[in-house]
């Protein structure tokens, strides 16, 4: 069982790759109703939409696995993400941030101990690209495809590019740029 705490993307690829080493659950959570509906369509065993009011993911995390997810990925970096991956792991789970924080977090370490959770980061560089692009040829990641919401040109990516992933950024997931 994993759960995804979310900057969209990664959280899609890494909700792929938990399916593809037999993960039985993977919750995925979001404020962005695009990206709530991409983490549907690629197979969300929950998905949790954080702009309704009342949603208590650690409560349906925890209604949903009994004890609470086995991995918490957090994709986002924030420290309400951090505070909620502390909640929703397991006792002995683990977390896994592939964030980029822009703050520093403050850590509930009487939490850690008392749950015995592991919390580890990782950049991607750990040595297993031949699997996962194996995976990715193989096409056992599902539909990539569908998470490029745009294409633009070299000459057309500071407008079609930049400027619409943050002017836009309910609309898109990733914008490809080709020469």
């Amino acid at each position: 069982m994993i759960w995804k705490l979310n900057r969209s993307q990664i959280a899609i690829l890494m909700l792929h790759v938990a399916k593809l080493f037999g993960a039985s659950w993977v919750g995925v959570s979001g404020r962005r109703p695009v990206r709530c509906e991409l983490a549907r369509k690629h197979g969300a065993s929950a998905v949790f939409d954080l702009t309704h009011p009342g949603m208590d993911v650690c409560a349906e995390t925890l209604k949903a696995t009994g004890s609470g997810a086995d991995v918490v990925v957090d994709c986002a970096g924030t420290q309400l993400t951090l505070d909620t991956a502390l909640v929703a792991v397991r006792p002995g789970g683990r977390i896994m941030n592939l964030a980029d924080w822009q703050i520093k977090p403050v850590i509930d370490m009487t939490l850690m101990l008392f749950k015995e959770i592991v919390l580890t980061s990782s950049l991607g560089y750990s040595n297993n690209h031949p699997e996962v692009l194996r995976a990715v040829e193989e096409n056992r990641l599902g539909d990539l495809e569908s998470l490029i919401t745009q294409r633009a040109s070299l000459e057309e990516f500071l407008e079609k590019g930049l400027m619409a992933l943050i002017n836009e950024k309910d609309q898109h997931v990733k914008i490809m740029i080709h020469p």
